[in-house]
């Protein structure tokens, strides 16, 4: 074979496999990127489900009693 041939042969490979990398490295980064905003969104979710189930468990007892239709 020549080294021609081999160049040939060689460089649309090189270049196929470049393409692979960059797809797979940005779907990497990608998929880390949303692990890490998932990730954030459930702290926040947790931070304020103490504040959410709080004010629930408030219009719950309002309306249990009453108290909180009188305005309605």
């Amino acid at each position: 074979m020549s080294e021609e041939h081999l160049q040939s042969t060689h460089e649309p490979a090189h270049d196929e496999a470049l393409k692979a990398f960059d797809a797979q490295h940005f779907g990497r980064q990608h998929a880390k990127k949303s692990v890490d905003q998932l990730d954030d969104q459930m702290k926040e979710d947790i931070a304020d489900y103490p504040v959410r189930n709080l004010e629930f468990d408030t219009w719950s007892s309002l309306i249990q009693d009453g108290t909180g239709l009188a305005g309605s």
